[in-house]
């Protein structure tokens, strides 16, 4: 687990709490640098947001602000293989919303994609955007809690 959250969620599910742990992120920072290939993209202003495909992660309010943002996509990462992301029901539900609000060509899903992938994804993103849902904060442990 990364956050406490997490943690939290598991405990509900009924994963004991003395048999979880929480470790931190870090960041490979020999990989993930600003300088390096990046992927190609089209003309367009292009915002990457990355995560689990679950409701809180907030993906569906990046969808609904693509009607304001005529000029840009949207790439999702993260969630089930890309073999696999017509069966998950939340990158469903989020295909649904876009194509609903009329931005389905702007709204790219890419599921997981390999570690090592994942810097060339960033560097080609205008922006990068982080859209929690509101009163979802995902806190590191404190020293002691593992």
């Amino acid at each position: 687990m990364t956050c406490t959250d997490e943690v939290f969620e598991l405990m509900r599910m009924g994963r004991p709490r003395s048999r979880t742990s929480v470790v931190p992120c870090g960041v490979d920072n020999h990989l993930f640098t600003p300088d390096g290939p990046a992927e190609a993209k089209s003309a367009m202003h292009r915002i990457v947001s990355v995560g689990r495909l679950v409701p809180r992660k907030g993906f569906d309010d990046m969808v609904r602000a693509m009607p304001s943002i005529p000029h840009a996509e949207l790439v999702i990462v993260g969630g089930p293989k890309p073999t696999e992301l017509h069966s998950d029901s939340e990158a469903r539900r989020l295909r649904d919303l876009a194509d609903e609000l009329g931005v389905g060509s702007r709204v790219h899903l890419l599921g997981s994609v390999a570690h090592q992938d994942m810097p060339a994804i960033l560097r080609s993103a205008d922006v990068v955007a982080c859209t929690p849902q509101a009163g979802i904060v995902c806190r590191p442990a404190t020293h002691g809690t593992g």
